[in-house]
């Protein structure tokens, strides 16, 4: 919001201030501060950090690393929103789970649906799994093959999803660390008749569906 300038990474200190892998700057005052109690190490004594950020439409800021919880709130492991206005943390749906042993890569869609990739789970989770804000939950991308690590995620403006990984074919493609994706879903748009009407006087009322 603002000029403001968050900030992730492996750090404990942000500008002599205590911050645990997340920092937030204002210009204003020139000086950073937490984002409450920040992040909490990651199960199985792994490497505390926060690899990659988002922001909402609304200012709500989605982060993405190897934690095991922000602030203490549940279900935010390894991906969490924080929200400036009240200065606070919150799972995102249900949270992800553990699906995600580390996340590396966080964008956004329009409409605010979130798209997280990261490390392969190995039950053979695919790796990179979009959050539907309409429908409130998570959901599953096709990934190239199981195994792979998904390090960064862009859209070009036909909604196709574009991917760089250690991966070295798709689909028994050659594609060497890249990939494009197409998925474009549509929700049905309900549109009522020209003239609106409140009954059904001896007949029926004629509306569209717009897949």
């Amino acid at each position: 919001p603002g000029d403001d300038i968050f900030a992730g990474g492996t750090f404990t200190i942000a500008g002599g201030a205590p911050a645990r892998s997340v920092a937030r700057y204002q210009p204003s005052s020139n000086s950073w501060g937490a984002l409450g109690a920040g992040m909490s190490p990651p199960p199985l004594n792994g490497l505390l950090s926060v690899n990659a950020s988002a922001m909402l439409t609304n200012g709500d800021l989605i982060v993405g690393g190897s934690f095991s919880a922000a602030d203490g709130v549940s279900d935010t492991l390894n991906v969490a929103s924080y929200r400036p206005a009240s200065g606070t943390w919150h799972a995102i749906g249900n949270g992800p789970g553990d699906i995600f042993p580390v996340v590396y890569a966080v964008s956004t869609l329009p409409g605010d649906d979130l798209v997280v990739a990261g490390m392969y789970h190995p039950q053979s989770y695919p790796s990179v799994h979009r959050f539907d804000q309409m429908l409130g939950r998570w959901e599953v991308y096709q990934t190239p093959y199981n195994g792979t690590n998904i390090f960064a995620v862009g859209f070009l403006p036909s909604g196709d999803m574009c991917l760089g990984g250690n991966f070295t074919n798709v689909q028994n493609r050659i594609s060497a660390y890249f990939a494009r994706y197409s998925y474009q879903p549509s929700y049905p748009q309900v549109t009522v008749q020209a003239t609106p009407v409140t009954t059904c006087p001896n007949t029926d009322a004629v509306f569209t569906v717009e897949a």
